[in-house]
C-alpha cells in the first residue's frame, strides 16, 4: 500500500513551533518551561514557504489542519494571512486553539471569513472556566479566552467548544455549557487518553523579583459519565498489542490520506508519529527514530530538502510502513496500534453532549 501526492485528502501542519501556554502534558513543556530545544528554534513558516510547499492547485478541495503536536497556531503573526489564502483556494481549514492568544479582532476576521464561506471551522480547547481553565492550560489567561471567543462566535462562525474532563473542572461544566449556549457555540466534553492518570504541573511565578516554581496535581475524573470508555484497560495494562493487531491498523496516513508536517517541515505519517520524536532519540523507547537517522540520513523526510512528492516515493512510505506494523520488524514501533489499533478506534477523540 502506498501513497501517492494526488491521493492526499487532508494535511496536518505545525506552522509554527509557538505557543502561550506551558500544558503539562504537552511535548514542548518540561518542568513548567518550554524545552530548551524549542526555546532556542523558536520560528514560524514565512509565508513564502506556504505557498510555495502548497500551491493554489495542491490547495483545493482538501482540509487543512492547523494545531499539532507543540504549536499554537493562532501565535503566528501571519494567521488570518494563511488562513485567508487556503480558503480563498476552496480548502477546508480547522484550527486547533487555546483561545488565549492573538487579539479579539484577530479572532472577529476569522469568524467573518467562516461565516461568508463555511470553509473554516475553530475548535476552541477550554477546559474549565474563569478558575479552572488554566491549572492545565497553564500561562493562559481567561479574560482573553472570553473575549476571543466572543469576538469570534459574534460573527457567526463555524466552530466548538471541546472541554477535556479534569476533577478539578467537572463542577464547572453546566456553567461552561451555559456561557457556550449564550454565545452560540456548540459545547461538547472531550474524552480521550491523555487524561487518565493523575501528573504534576508546574507553575513558575514571580515573588521578589525571582521566578519561584510551585508544583500541584492533575488528577483526571473518576466520574463515569466522562471517563473514556477503555480506561478500565489502560489501567489494568490491557491495551497491548499482539502478533496480529496489525491485520487491524487503520493508518492515518495510508488508508485515510493524510499527512502531519511539523514545524521543523519533516512528513510523518501522523502527528502521534511526531510526538514520539519529539527530543525522543534519547529515550530508550523512541530508539526507533534515530534508527530511521542511521539507515535513512537526517533528512529523509524533511521537506526542506525534498519535495513532497520526493518524501512521499521515500522507501520508508512505499514499502516499509505497512510492513512494520507486524511485531517482529525491525522498524516496528507501537504507536501504530497504540493509536490506530482496533480498526482505528482510537484515532480520534470520543465526544458525549
Amino acid at each position: 500500500m502506498t501513497i501517492d501526492i494526488n491521493e492526499i485528502c487532508a494535511i496536518h501542519v505545525e506552522l509554527t513551533n509557538k505557543c502561550n501556554a506551558r500544558c503539562p502534558r504537552c511535548a514542548r513543556t518540561l518542568l513548567g518551561k518550554t524545552h530548551p530545544y524549542i526555546q532556542q528554534n523558536l520560528l514560524e513558516w514565512p509565508m513564502q514557504d506556504i505557498t510555495s510547499m502548497f500551491p493554489k492547485h495542491f490547495v483545493k478541495g482538501k482540509t487543512f489542519t492547523l494545531g499539532g503536536v507543540v504549536d499554537e497556531p493562532m501565535m503566528h503573526s501571519k494567521i488570518y494571512e494563511i488562513v485567508e489564502y487556503l480558503v480563498e483556494n476552496q480548502a477546508m481549514v480547522e484550527i486547533y486553539t487555546n483561545t488565549g492568544c492573538s487579539t479579539p479582532q484577530t479572532f472577529h476576521k476569522l469568524g467573518k471569513l467562516s461565516k461568508n464561506t463555511n470553509l473554516l471551522k475553530m475548535f476552541f480547547s477550554v477546559d474549565g472556566l474563569e478558575h479552572t481553565n488554566h491549572l492545565y492550560r497553564v500561562n493562559v489567561k481567561w479574560n482573553k479566552v472570553l473575549k476571543n471567543m466572543t469576538a469570534y462566535a459574534q460573527q457567526g462562525g463555524l466552530c466548538e467548544w471541546q472541554y477535556l474532563v479534569f476533577k478539578h473542572n467537572e463542577h464547572d461544566i453546566e456553567n461552561a455549557k451555559k456561557l457556550a449556549l449564550s454565545l452560540k457555540i456548540p459545547f461538547v466534553i472531550r474524552q480521550n487518553m491523555r487524561n487518565t492518570e493523575p501528573y504534576n504541573a508546574h507553575v513558575y511565578k514571580k515573588i521578589n523579583g525571582e521566578l519561584v516554581m510551585s508544583s500541584y496535581l492533575i488528577e483526571p475524573t473518576y466520574n463515569k459519565k466522562y471517563e473514556h470508555k477503555d480506561i478500565e484497560k489502560k489501567r489494568n495494562n490491557q491495551l497491548l498489542e499482539s502478533h496480529d493487531d496489525y491485520k487491524e491498523i487503520d493508518c492515518v496516513m495510508l488508508h485515510k490520506k493524510e499527512i502531519f508536517i511539523d514545524w521543523n517541515k519533516k512528513l510523518w505519517p501522523c502527528c502521534w508519529f511526531a510526538t514520539a520524536n519529539s527530543f525522543g532519540r534519547m529515550i530508550e523507547s523512541n530508539k526507533i527514530f534515530a534508527q530511521f537517522e542511521k539507515d535513512f540520513g537526517i533528512d529523509w523526510n524533511d521537506l526542506n530538502k525534498h519535495s513532497l512528492n520526493e518524501v512521499l516515493q521515500h522507501p520508508y512510505y512505499t514499502k516499509i510502513l505497512e510492513k512494520s506494523w507486524k511485531i517482529d520488524h525491525e522498524y516496528h514501533t507501537p504507536i501504530c496500534f497504540e493509536n490506530c489499533g482496533n480498526s482505528g478506534i482510537r484515532q480520534r477523540y470520543k465526544f458525549t453532549k
